[in-house]
């Protein structure tokens, strides 16, 4: 796994999921099995294995503005028992993760702004940028999508991060 990917995922995500109560993931590590005692995370795996047999459907993004050279995927069970799975895109000098959870999710930061946005197709979503990754999180029915994005030159703008969730399908 290359070291942008992990260093990625180890930045990707200050959430908080609702279910049974709130509960604050702050991290999902390819490098571990669990985090806190309470994130159990598989190893990585090619992104089709991941997404076998998933209880739920999770789309796949389309529209990456990068060339993919290398792609893994990640299955994580979450402290209220929920099943989160992470496709995570790597090209030259960007990476993309996608994280779906079938429950509700509602990005949390105490450090920097969430901004509410709309998707090119109207859906509500949340934008934040803490000047590393660029993050959007928004929800399709049952699940949860957030996607964190980073590159080197200027960071992803909310429209390029919107033209991305879109393209899930």
């Amino acid at each position: 796994m290359g070291t942008t990917a992990v260093h990625l995922l180890r930045l990707v995500a200050l959430m908080a999921i609702v279910a049974a109560g709130a509960v604050v993931l702050t991290a999902i590590q390819s490098d571990s099995r669990s985090l806190n005692n309470s994130v159990v995370v598989n190893d990585a795996v090619p992104i089709d294995q991941a997404m076998a047999d998933l209880p739920f459907i999770v789309g796949r993004p389309r529209n990456l503005p990068f060339a993919v050279e290398h792609s893994y995927g990640l299955r994580s069970r979450l402290p209220n028992g929920a099943l989160a799975v992470e496709q995570t895109y790597v090209g030259e000098g960007s990476s993309a993760s996608l994280i779906a959870v079938h429950t509700e999710v509602r990005p949390v930061s105490r450090l920097y702004a969430i901004i509410e946005v709309a998707l090119p197709n109207g859906l509500p979503a949340y934008f934040m940028d803490n000047g590393i990754v660029q993050i959007l999180s928004w929800r399709v029915g049952d699940t949860s999508y957030q996607l964190a994005a980073k590159r080197t030159g200027p960071p992803f703008t909310v429209d390029e991060l919107g033209e991305i969730a879109v393209s899930v399908e």
